[in-house]
């Protein structure tokens, strides 16, 4: 269209209109909204580029996410936070398999024990990480409560 110049020109004033109410809903959300597919398309590129997020989706079963709201449902999340605790060193020992069997041993190399347990922290949330006295010696050991190792199922 050799005329769309003339075009846009005449409709500047209502595009401006339009890029203001879309900069005022930008303010009050405070970050940008993605759509169902983008947001499904940056989920598999945030497994692909994190191999402990990937590991955790396909090997660790969060019990008390699972839980359906009802009038039992507080009791039952509490009995699965207090049945169910995975020590983090069995978690790291079982990432770093993962990572063997999926030819990613430069990834195992590159996630220290602590990046480990923080981005765990951010999977499964900070409350759900304690200290619990496991074996005979009754030692303290880190882990988090209300998962298990699918392969434990």
């Amino acid at each position: 269209d050799p005329f769309i110049e003339k075009k846009l020109e005449a409709e500047l004033p209502g595009i401006f209109n339009m890029l203001v109410e879309a900069y005022k809903r930008l303010k009050l959300r405070g970050s940008f909204e993605l759509g169902p597919e983008s947001r499904k398309v940056f989920e598999e590129f945030k497994e692909e580029v994190d191999p402990v997020r990937a590991w955790y989706k396909d090997w660790v079963e969060d019990l008390v996410s699972g839980v359906k709201k009802g009038p039992d449902s507080d009791k039952e999340k509490i009995e699965l936070l207090e049945k169910h605790f995975v020590a983090s060193k069995d978690l790291l020992s079982d990432f770093k398999q993962y990572c063997d069997d999926e030819n990613m041993s430069i990834a195992a190399k590159m996630v220290t024990g602590k990046a480990f347990s923080l981005k765990l922290i951010k999977l499964v949330g900070a409350g759900r990480r304690t200290k619990e006295r496991k074996g005979s010696s009754g030692d303290p050991v880190w882990g988090f409560r209300g998962i298990r190792l699918r392969n434990e199922s």
